[in-house]
């Protein structure tokens, strides 16, 4: 039986025959045959990074247009084995009358390595699959929708140089492109003569502006998500706040677009925490004595922290400069107290 009151997405399941099994090179689209595309939980096939042993999925669509509590079933097949059998492949969750998203979580997998699986989901209010849920079988109402899933490698790259010097009366060149033996600066993806400017500058005085330019790629087999940039203000400089425009201190290239970044905090992508605040859990900075990585507090954020976040997913890149969501930089400056 279809009914129109418990499904996945916004559109409700029509009735098909048979659905056509995902062989090579066939799309397993063959449940798409009468009506409109109802396979609409998702807008893509989903992405997930090797190396896990757990994950969630956050507000999926849902519909529970019944007067009864119904199920969302969710089998992933993380090792990759052909089959939704294996410890921690499967996840459930309660689905209210009227709800409209839910959240489903695994735990407990073998660790993901890269490669092609897929998934399936299934929402019914039949209490014998609540009971025994199952990813085969017949229910007496509900939807079910299958999704390729890729399990990646996602790795993001950073490099920093010093952009411009203000004054700069030696007429240093910061369009030169120099590699200092970092294996980042040589990765093939990098858009052509994209990082500009010096390792070090000599002979800069109290009261020279210096310009830090921090580039960024997506250089993994995965999308990178959740991008958070942080850069500590190193000791005896103060952060510029007019940099670029009134209170906007921070610039960011992306997707081929400059922005001006304002200082403030929460208001939109770039944020400066000011000297003896607490910054992101994040933040790092080099500790003078021990040159080891530590984490920055108000005890020893001396100069600000200059953070950005990155509301896109970055796609990891496939050639030099593309795409050009792939990369990036943040650039902003200081005074040599």
């Amino acid at each position: 039986e279809t009914t129109t009151s418990v499904y996945l997405g916004n559109i409700a399941p029509d009735i098909e025959n048979n659905g056509t099994p995902a062989i090579p090179p066939n799309a397993a689209d063959g449940d798409d045959s009468i009506g409109v595309d109802d396979e609409d939980a998702f807008n893509d096939d989903l992405s997930i990074s090797s190396g896990i042993t757990n994950y969630t999925i956050s507000d999926i669509p849902v519909n529970n247009n019944s007067s009864e509590t119904a199920q969302l079933m969710g089998w992933i097949d993380f090792n990759q084995d052909g089959d939704f059998f294996d410890s921690g492949e499967r996840a459930t969750v309660d689905v209210l009358p009227n709800q409209t998203t839910a959240n489903l979580s695994w735990a407990g997998f073998s660790e993901t390595i890269d490669g092609i699986t897929y998934a399936r989901f299934r929402i019914t209010t039949d209490t014998n699959l609540i009971t025994l849920p199952s990813p085969v079988g017949l229910a007496l109402d509900g939807e079910v929708e299958d999704y390729k899933v890729a399990i990646a490698t996602s790795s993001l790259i950073l490099v920093k140089r010093i952009t411009n010097l203000i004054p700069n009366p030696n007429n240093i060149d910061f369009t030169a492109v120099i590699d200092d033996g970092a294996p980042e600066n040589n990765d093939p993806n990098w858009e052509y003569n994209f990082l500009q400017g010096q390792i070090k500058v000599d002979n800069a005085q109290p009261g020279d502006e210096v310009e830090y330019t921090i580039y960024f790629l997506s250089n993994g087999t995965g999308n990178v998500q959740n991008v958070n940039i942080c850069d500590v203000v190193p000791d005896n400089m103060s952060f510029i706040e007019n940099s670029f425009d009134i209170g906007k201190g921070i610039k960011l290239f992306f997707d081929s677009t400059t922005e001006d970044l304002s200082n403030t905090l929460n208001d939109d992508q770039g944020e400066f925490y000011s000297p003896n605040s607490d910054p992101p859990t994040f933040c790092q900075k080099i500790d003078p004595i021990t040159d080891n990585l530590v984490s920055v507090d108000s005890s020893n954020n001396n100069s600000g922290a200059v953070v950005v976040n990155l509301d896109n997913t970055l796609p990891f890149a496939t050639g030099a400069g593309t795409p050009n969501t792939s990369y990036g930089y943040i650039r902003f400056r200081v005074q040599i107290q």
